[in-house]
């Protein structure tokens, strides 16, 4: 008796295997948005009393990303930044005071002239420009918008050493 609910067992076993199903199922999911620095934002080092410095959209030293995403989508873009730059010894109170802006090129070419202005460092922007045809619109599914970040400083009478702030470039995608 004992022998034969073994041998029910296994085969009740088996018959559980052999009615089973299995679903494999592999799926591979693209980001929506990549970014990259094409180029650092960089003011160079520069002397106490100097004055005031630029750099332009389109200068050397201007900040280049960009930012990979799916032709459809619109991606939101935002610049935040400190209104100085301060010394990293709390008993320095200089501060060199800083104005940032930022432009966007969709076009899909890193071209400064073809850039447009971002007004208050804010906005959604499309990812590919309007004047695609739509024969170019459909040969490309990712395409690439690059931002541009520029500014200027004023470094006045101040004592030596580096100053920074932290420059925060947000881009949200929806």
């Amino acid at each position: 008796m004992i022998k034969f609910l073994y041998i029910a067992l296994i085969v009740h076993f088996n018959i559980l295997d052999l009615s089973a199903q299995f679903l494999n199922l592999q799926i591979t999911i693209e980001p929506e948005l990549s970014a990259s620095v094409e180029s650092d934002f960089s003011f160079g080092d520069l002397a106490a009393n100097s004055g005031s410095f630029a750099v332009g959209l389109g200068d050397m030293g201007m900040g280049v990303f960009n930012i990979k995403a799916y032709h459809t989508q619109s991606i939101f873009v935002s610049l935040d930044y400190p209104p100085a730059l301060t010394h990293p010894n709390p008993t320095v109170v200089d501060q060199i005071p800083i104005e940032m802006s930022i432009a966007y090129n969709n076009s899909g070419t890193n071209k400064t002239e073809l850039a447009t202005i971002i007004p208050n460092n804010t906005g959604y922007l499309p990812v590919q420009s309007n004047t695609n045809t739509t024969e170019n619109a459909s040969s490309e599914v990712w395409k690439s918008v690059y931002i541009y970040v520029f500014g200027s400083i004023t470094v006045g009478n101040i004592a030596l050493g580096e100053y920074s702030g932290d420059i925060i470039l947000q881009i949200e995608f929806d």
